[in-house]
């Protein structure tokens, strides 16, 4: 653009324009380019399931690259590289096509994934989802081919530790940590989707672990100086509690809490994306809550438009049929926990895990007392 300017006063003085004139014209021309190619929207996007993804998941390679994995983890759907570890993420489904929404918020160019089989050989190719993204994620290089089966596959296995009790664990109280914290854990009493107290919860107690707990005080320090304040409704999970989950949603005969929790859903879809036999909350790095505005001794949730545990996509964080107040409040909460470290779970605006998770092997089976 200088030396546009530069060459016109020179040789034709009468001709001249300004270096703003020039940089209008460049900002014509792009918008033009990228009204040719708009970025989808992809804001109302849900994990997928293994049952939508089982034709496709497994160990794929390609020559250069090496291998990279879809397989399913706990009640998710993971893309995971060999080679590459921050080019790890959850497959996500955008109506009828599939991303990896990558788990490093510093990838900022998510990848659509394309599946196809043909003469016997299962292929998986990416291309950019948006199109003006960075050229240097060359996906489209990459022509990756399925050489084996998922339980075949290098997956992250997670242990149970022996740990008796929660110090040996190196969970800790949130409480004293985030001063005025609301406590209403569900699970330690009836009022949640299974209508009776869960084996492991003794206590209306938070435990994470130590890095995460001191993660969300500053959550709950930030929502303070708004008039808020968080309201925990689930955190460290036992892993007896998990099985006596899976246990419920397999008794197809108690249909008790069915007009409260998942009127929408049969009971036992729950266990396909709902209800997963491993759980992230065992491993001390995740937690369920929402905020709340306390004033006079007097506490009232900010409406996110479904309550707690309720299975229904409308609990999707991204859900597009909610009011713009809803819709605001959920904002909020996300953006509080995301500037301390914790991803939301799109399927459940009320989900969060703290990243990079401390112990990402290891589960606990302690009581909560």
């Amino acid at each position: 653009m200088l030396g546009q300017v530069l060459t016109k006063q020179i040789t034709r003085p009468g001709e001249t324009h300004s270096v703003a004139h020039y940089a209008a014209l460049l900002d014509e021309e792009r918008a033009g380019e990228r009204a040719a190619k708009p970025k989808p929207d992809t804001r109302h996007r849900s994990p997928a399931t293994t049952a939508a993804l089982s034709a496709w998941t497994g160990r794929y390679r390609d020559p250069w690259f090496g291998d990279a994995t879809v397989c399913a983890q706990g009640d998710r759907v993971r893309f995971a590289s060999a080679r590459s570890p921050m080019l790890t993420g959850t497959v996500m489904q955008v109506d009828a096509r599939w991303l990896v929404d990558w788990d490093d918020d510093s990838v900022d160019a998510e990848p659509w994934l394309h599946f196809s089989a043909d003469a016997g050989s299962t292929t998986l190719a990416l291309s950019h989802v948006d199109p003006e993204a960075d050229f240097s994620y060359d996906y489209q290089d990459l022509t990756f081919t399925r050489v084996a089966a998922c339980d075949a596959a290098a997956t992250t296995k997670v242990d149970v530790s022996p740990a008796t009790d929660a110090a040996s664990a190196g969970l800790v109280d949130v409480a004293p940590l985030a001063e005025g914290v609301r406590l209403d854990m569900r699970y330690a009493g009836t009022a949640n989707f299974t209508g009776a107290r869960v084996p492991g919860y003794e206590a209306n107690t938070c435990l994470l672990l130590a890095p995460v707990a001191q993660a969300l005080a500053k959550v709950q320090a930030d929502v303070q100086r708004e008039g808020l304040s968080l309201k925990l409704f689930d955190c460290y999970r036992p892993v007896r509690s998990v099985k006596h989950f899976v246990a419920w949603a397999r008794d197809a005969a108690d249909q008790r809490t069915k007009p409260a929790f998942y009127p929408n859903v049969e009971k036992a879809a729950l266990l396909d994306g709902y209800i997963a036999e491993t759980s992230g909350h065992s491993r001390g790095a995740t937690l369920d809550l929402t905020l709340t505005r306390c004033e006079r001794g007097a506490c009232v949730d900010l409406d996110m438009g479904t309550p707690f545990d309720f299975f229904d996509p409308r609990a999707n964080t991204a859900h597009a049929d909610l009011s713009p107040a809803q819709k605001a409040n959920r904002a909020r909460l996300l953006d509080a926990m995301s500037r301390h470290g914790f991803h939301n779970y799109p399927m459940e605006w009320w989900h969060f895990t703290f990243r990079p998770e401390p112990s990402p092997q290891t589960a606990y089976d302690v009581p909560i007392q």
